[in-house]
């Protein structure tokens, strides 16, 4: 369990570091990070809004503009 604590994230990534939507996004789930590392599965990562990054960016303005 120590592993989730302080296993991996998506600084670690090399693709979500190389992303245009880094760090906005979300990063994926932590849990399917974790089980990519240790227990050699191939969950995706990568958040739902890669695929409209237009529509990213405009959510994430609004979120940091009415904190």
């Amino acid at each position: 369990m120590s592993s989730y604590l302080g296993g991996p994230t998506m600084s670690d990534d090399p693709k979500c570091v190389n992303c245009k939507l880094y760090p906005i996004c979300d990063g994926g789930c932590a849990w399917s990070r974790h089980k990519n590392l240790f227990n050699n599965a191939k969950m995706e990562l990568c958040s739902n809004r890669a695929a409209n990054p237009e529509l990213a960016f405009e959510l994430y303005y609004e979120q940091i503009n009415n904190l």
